[in-house]
């Protein structure tokens, strides 16, 4: 059967339901004590009827002209013909006697198998019609589906052009936060330091200790974690204790205890099976490991790295909601562990199970700051960020163990929509790092992150005028750092060439020591080859070195190749 227009085949449907709805009504009103089948049929002809009207204006409102295709047309029409045909012998039969009595007919002065025989007909009728009920439900239940999907993708179209449209705007119209409010010590817990023990201590006392302080400015926290191993002839048992307190910053004294847990967990080695397939995402050999009793969902490595911590390296989304399944627990560090190997989805599952989205790590890192890295590659981010934000992550300018925020680490290594999305909640330009006193524009700078460098210029009323600790300019860093692809930004955008450095013996390389430097000078101390490119850079923008390459002899100076300074503001950048 050839597929039907919805809007015919729907109307021939309702004519015929119509015919079956009059003839029950008629019926009903024309029959004294009539049985209870007959009045549940005329509310399901009714039912049908109204149904069939809403399909037939869905089908004239959606233009949709295969609304119901040739098998349920079929199925609903017989259905409806069975109805009509038992429904219609019974009013013939009573329209024969009403004619001769003028008046309602009792059901009793039927012939008992005459009566019985109606009863049955009229039970196959309801079970006909229930058949149209369920059919006309279904695909009213299917149009109504359909119809919210719709909606719900014209929803989320509109949000993500919201989105776009709010990316597009340029930095300009970024809300700068208020620079009267100091924002290098925030109210949120800041790191402090991380005391763990030594590879030769832990050997020999046959267990771990991490203890983490962090302070709010006036009380300080202490989260400390302990794990003592047990070993047996089976399995390295280990007793594992968790214990957070916090006590005013001047006494010891009216100590509070936050919260504790004492546990037994199977301490695992790095390079165990069930460690090894949690890294790699196989969930069928974990799920093999369980089942044949050689791992647990408790199970630990080293630094109390859960099973999870591990599969979050993998990405597998779908290991990791096996392990919570399984009742592997979800602790705040597996966030951390999601914000390094960049697996927003494994971020979701952790805050969904009650993850701490401010968690604080070792080094200070939070989970914005561990986005970033000079050994991840250099990808927007925003995704994860825009979780962070959703779930009620505010300290975006917390500060590590070395000063920088998630902003320097986004001018560093990060693309320029990193830093818009991070400039939109609010992360402050003007926090400097505790060492060189640096902006994230130093950082963008010392990294030749030229987009995230233009993408902050216009966030500081006079940058070409900023300088660090040293009394250095953007053009020192970048000299010293070797980072020829954003001088010529910043020479075009007034940085002075001729600036003059502090002298002092800090934070800078033998050959500068107590000595009062321009750029020339920094980029001479790194090599001939970087002093010639610096020579030629300027000479575009119309400034000109006063002595040349060739005129120095290069044999009798003292150089350190590129340095920039980043090698005192941090040890690692991860």
């Amino acid at each position: 059967m050839e597929p039907i227009s919805a809007v015919a085949s729907i109307v021939t449907l309702i004519a015929l339901a119509k015919e079956i709805s009059f003839l029950t009504t008629d019926l009903f009103r024309g029959l004294h004590s009539a049985p209870r089948e007959l009045a549940r049929l005329q509310e399901q002809t009714n039912l049908i009827v109204k149904e069939l009207q809403c399909l037939e204006s869905n089908a004239n409102q959606s233009g949709i002209d295969q609304l119901l295709d040739g098998s349920e047309i079929r199925t609903l029409g017989e259905a409806l013909k069975v109805a009509k045909c038992n429904i219609g012998a019974i009013h013939k039969e009573c329209g024969n006697l009403g004619q001769k009595s003028k008046r309602r007919i009792m059901w009793v002065l039927f012939e008992k198998k005459k009566a019985e025989e109606y009863l049955m007909h009229l039970q196959k009728t309801e079970i006909s019609l229930s058949v149209v009920l369920q059919l006309t439900n279904m695909k009213m239940t299917s149009t109504a589906y359909v119809e919210t999907k719709q909606h719900f993708k014209k929803t989320q179209d509109a949000i993500e052009t919201l989105r776009i449209e709010r990316q597009l705007q340029t930095p300009s119209a970024l809300v700068r936060p208020n620079q009267n409010t100091s924002k290098t010590a925030p109210k949120s817990q800041r790191y402090l330091n991380a005391l763990m023990l030594s590879e030769f201590w832990k050997w020999l006392l046959a267990c771990e200790l991490i203890i983490l302080t962090t302070t709010d400015g006036s009380q300080l926290r202490y989260d400390c974690l302990a794990i003592f191993l047990l070993p047996t002839l089976a399995r390295r048992l280990a007793v594992k204790i968790s214990l957070s307190f916090q006590r005013p910053s001047s006494t010891w004294s009216n100590i509070v205890l936050l919260g504790g847990r004492l546990s037994m967990v199977n301490y695992v080695p790095n390079d165990s099976e069930i460690i090894m397939a949690c890294r790699k995402g196989d969930l069928v050999a974990v799920r093999d490991l369980f089942r044949r009793g050689k791992a647990s969902p408790n199970d630990v490595s080293e630094r109390s790295k859960t099973l999870l911590w591990h599969a979050a390296a993998s990405g597998s989304t779908e290991l990791a909601e096996y392990l919570i399944h399984e009742g592997t627990p979800v602790t705040s560090s597996i966030l951390l562990a999601a914000a390094y190997w960049r697996q927003p989805q494994i971020a979701r599952l952790c805050l969904n199970n009650d993850a701490d989205p401010e968690v604080i790590g070792v080094e200070g890192y939070t989970a914005a700051i561990l986005l970033f890295g000079s050994s991840r590659k250099r990808e927007p981010q925003t995704e994860f960020i825009e979780i962070l934000a959703c779930n009620s992550f505010s300290i975006f300018d917390a500060q590590d163990d070395c000063g920088w925020t998630a902003l320097h680490r986004a001018a560093a290594f990060g693309t320029h929509e990193d830093v818009r999305s991070l400039l939109r909640l609010q992360a402050s330009v003007d926090v400097r790092t505790y060492n060189l006193e640096w902006t994230p524009l130093f950082c963008a700078v010392c990294f030749g992150n030229l987009e995230t460098m233009q993408e902050l210029w216009s966030c500081y009323d006079n940058p070409g005028q900023t300088r660090d600790l040293r009394e250095w300019n953007l053009l020192h860093v970048a000299a010293g750092a070797g980072r020829f692809n954003v001088m010529p930004f910043l020479l075009k955008n007034g940085v002075d060439p001729q600036a003059v450095s502090q002298a002092t013996s800090r934070f800078v390389p033998p050959s500068l020591v107590d000595r009062s430097v321009t750029p020339s000078d920094v980029a001479k101390s790194c090599g001939e080859d970087s002093y010639r490119k610096w020579t030629e850079i300027p000479k575009t923008t119309g400034f000109k070195s006063k002595v040349s390459p060739i005129d120095i002899d290069w044999s009798l100076e003292e150089m350190q190749g590129r340095y920039g300074g980043f090698h005192w503001e941090r040890g690692s950048l991860g």
